[in-house]
């Protein structure tokens, strides 16, 4: 899995199981979210949280900015749910 990592810019390829507090994941369509995460940027994103709430519909998310803060968008990617859309 790419991982931004430190102060460099640099992409480093890790297993889910070396992630650490602070690591930007770079996720794709079709991924599955390997720990609870913030969204920082994406366009379009939606995740299938059905294994997680047992809810059917897709989650619409957005990251927090400037522009959007005041309709309150849901930035919270929950493990082991599926990255849909973005």
């Amino acid at each position: 899995m790419p991982v931004y990592r430190g102060g460099n810019g640099l992409t480093q390829t890790i297993s889910d199981q070396r992630l650490l507090v602070g690591d930007i994941i770079k996720l794709e369509t079709g991924m599955k979210i390997p720990a609870d995460c913030i969204l920082i940027e994406g366009t379009d994103c939606a995740c299938d949280e059905s294994a997680m709430t047992g809810e059917p519909e897709q989650v619409e998310k957005a990251s927090v900015n400037q522009e959007n803060y005041m309709y309150n968008p849901n930035p919270f990617l929950l493990a082991k749910t599926l990255l849909v859309s973005g």
